[in-house]
């Protein structure tokens, strides 16, 4: 399987799936993926691969859930959908008209020694 050979090769994978929900107040259906969506990220975490589903509400406010989370909403939240209360743990941070979509996301195994930019400061 061609996926699994690139999810091996690059372990700090970051996969996203996007959804928006247009009115404020509705909750967020865990149901807006399919199948294969749902299949896809749970082999990327299998792998070691940090999986989120972002969310936009309203394309004002936008947050980054966990598949972990998503994926155990019922467990979680006592049903299967996401109030904007319950999102707003996972709200992004945003800076100057930018959503910082990679704020606090930690890479494992991360070497910054072996970095080209590293090295050329050290030199």
């Amino acid at each position: 399987m061609e996926l699994s050979k690139d999810i091996t090769r690059r372990k700090d994978s970051l996969i996203t799936k996007e959804s928006s929900v247009m009115e404020l107040g509705l909750c967020l259906k865990r149901s807006i993926l399919t199948d294969t969506q749902w299949e896809s990220l749970d082999i990327y975490e299998k792998f070691g691969a940090h999986c989120y589903v972002m969310v936009s509400l309203g394309l004002t406010k936008f947050y980054r859930v966990p598949w972990a989370t998503w994926k155990k909403m019922k467990e979680l939240f006592c049903h299967k959908f996401m109030t904007e209360q319950e999102l707003e743990p996972y709200r992004l941070q945003e800076k100057q008209c930018t959503i910082l979509i990679l704020e606090g996301v930690e890479l494992k195994d991360e070497n910054t020694e072996d970095r080209a930019c590293g090295k050329a400061q050290s030199d």
